[in-house]
């Protein structure tokens, strides 16, 4: 496979899928905990509790996913393998969209008359500078909001959710789903630049917004609706 068809997998077959799911848990989580009165009144707690306790686990495996370090015996589609794969192959990977790119590097402080003179190899690799310096990672979880946030998120993964240690919950540490909003924004981010500079696939609008969010929003709307055709809420449009 060649650097822009594994970018291209680890972006449109990891990231993209991660980024929705987490985001389309988080919407469904934060529905039916708007309507959990209703819901219990109805007597069905303990069905949507039960779901929001697989959304919560849910999301925060693919949140996980999102930022797992490479892996020498088999590709991991993650943010870390494509900031590797970019800083392995800057001169194999020309920029597609480059005045978007550069643009991109502007908001991040660069000044413009600058880049214009840059080939596509050095525009690449300040690209990666810029990621691989604001990447959270659990080795610096001390450092800033993210890393803690993604510290927090592993521990509940690696010693709760994927191997059940014998361990007291009041030990790990705990991500808000405001925290794991943090770090999906950086993961939207890092699509957006990445996806449409060098594949050409738009992941964002022209204000900046992700595009795929109100898709991940569906199911939650599709829940209220039901929810509203069921009784358990009331219908708005007759109030």
């Amino acid at each position: 496979m060649t650097p822009r068809g594994k970018l291209k997998d680890i972006i449109s077959r990891g990231l993209v899928i991660d980024i929705f799911q987490t985001e389309q848990a988080i919407a469904l989580d934060w529905e039916i905990g708007s309507h959990a009165e209703e819901i219990n009144k109805a007597t069905f707690g303990d069905l949507f509790g039960s779901l929001q306790w697989i959304l919560g686990r849910h999301a925060i495996l693919a949140v996980s996913r999102l930022f797992e370090l490479p892996n020498a015996r088999y590709l991991i589609r993650s943010i870390p393998t494509a900031i590797k794969l970019l800083k392995l192959h800057a001169d194999d990977l020309p920029i597609k969209k480059k005045p978007f790119v550069i643009g991109k590097l502007v908001q991040f402080g660069h000044r413009d008359n600058q880049l214009n003179r840059l080939s596509d190899t050095e525009i690449t690799k300040l690209i990666v500078k810029e990621f691989s310096e604001s990447l959270p990672s659990t080795a610096q979880a001390s450092l800033n909001d993210l890393s803690r946030a993604l510290n927090a998120l592993k521990a509940a993964r690696d010693k709760s959710i994927a191997h059940n240690e014998a361990i007291q919950v009041s030990e790990i540490p705990k991500a808000t789903y405001a925290e794991i909003d943090r770090l999906i924004d950086y993961a939207k981010k890092f699509v957006g630049v990445v996806g449409f500079g060098y594949l050409g696939v738009h992941y964002e609008s022209n204000n900046g917004e992700y595009v795929l969010r109100s898709n991940a929003e569906r199911a939650s709307m599709a829940l209220k609706r039901l929810l509203t055709i069921s009784g358990v809420l009331k219908d708005s449009r007759f109030e």
